[in-house]
């Protein structure tokens, strides 16, 4: 069976002398990398953690600041536009106002060149007049005739 004897003490000596030297030159080692790896990947995350939050922090100010200078800029636009609006209104009334000018006398030079043809009219009118009567009673009359009727029997035809 099985006996006790110095090969079995030995060979339990070296096992444990095997053990102790696996111990040092390799597990002990092997555990300093991997909590030094475990330390640095710690590390990493907090200040990955660290970043994110600045990163954060940062983009909320720049977009505080983004909305700021896009509602400034809303304001310029509606500034300009109304500034542009007021403008294009007083241009339009200066034109309006200029047309009308122009308008009032054209019409002041219409009325007086009418009044002009009016008054040329009436005395080739009376003349006209004058030849018809004299033709239909076949001889010559002369016919008095008021200016003033036939100025306004040719302003009433002519309307």
């Amino acid at each position: 069976m099985f006996e006790l004897n110095a090969t079995c003490a030995l060979f339990v000596v070296s096992f444990l002398l095997f053990m102790l030297a696996l111990n040092e030159l390799f597990l002990k080692p092997v555990g300093e990398v991997i909590e030094k790896r475990q330390s640095r990947i710690s590390n990493d995350l907090a200040s990955a953690r660290e970043l994110r939050d600045e990163a954060s922090v940062e983009l909320a100010k720049y977009e505080k600041q983004l909305s700021t200078v896009r509602e400034e800029a809303r304001t310029i636009i509606a500034d300009l536009v109304a500034k542009s609006q007021s403008e294009r209104a007083l241009k339009m009334a200066e034109i309006e106002k200029e047309g009308r000018t122009k308008l009032d006398t054209a019409h002041k030079e219409l009325a007086g060149e009418r009044t002009k043809l009016i008054a040329a009219l009436v005395d080739e009118e009376k003349a006209l007049v004058q030849g018809i009567v004299s033709k239909l009673l076949g001889k010559s009359v002369s016919i008095d005739l008021d200016s003033e009727l036939v100025k306004k029997a040719l302003v009433q035809g002519g309307k």
